[in-house]
């Protein structure tokens, strides 16, 4: 049985200590689905159960687990 050489990578390509020339990936700010879920209940006039689930991706039972976990 052969043991894996840990100074090459999968291709065979030798490993080195150098840094990638790949940009650095930015971080983009998100937005909980629980920050989005306030939002959305602070529109004028509300929004159904089932219009907030289709809003989050969410099941209904899951929109209603979450509606009462906020304070």
């Amino acid at each position: 049985m052969e043991a894996l050489i840990a100074s090459s990578d999968l291709k065979g390509n030798p490993m080195t200590n150098s840094k990638s020339n790949r940009a650095t990936p930015k971080h983009k700010t998100r937005t909980s689905k629980s920050d989005q879920l306030k939002g959305l209940l602070n529109k004028p006039g509300g929004m159904t159960v089932e219009a907030l689930s289709t809003k989050l991706g969410w099941q209904t039972h899951t929109t209603r687990a979450a509606l009462t976990r906020l304070k």
